[in-house]
């Protein structure tokens, strides 16, 4: 299949490809948590009733050793695989 190349859209910005981003990470936790108790919507996983961690851990086991990188979120950029800063 031959690349394709797509046109830039209008509303592209090259000096802003380098903006970073700040995300109040701990302000979207507090409005995810207030949005499901107003939806009384609850956890998914319900200690000794419906509870899959040992089967994803098993598979996170399997990817690991198939030689993927587990990636955490808590995870600081600099011990990330193949990022250097």
């Amino acid at each position: 299949m031959p690349f394709r190349e797509w046109p830039i859209p209008p509303h592209y910005r090259s000096e802003k490809v380098a903006e970073v981003w700040r995300v109040p990470y701990q302000e979207r936790a507090f409005e995810a948590e207030r949005w499901a108790r107003e939806r009384v919507i609850r956890p998914s996983v319900v200690p000794g009733v419906i509870d899959y961690t040992e089967q994803a851990n098993a598979a996170f086991r399997r990817f690991a050793e198939a030689g993927m990188h587990i990636v955490r979120s808590t995870d600081s950029l600099s011990g990330w695989p193949g990022i250097s800063g």
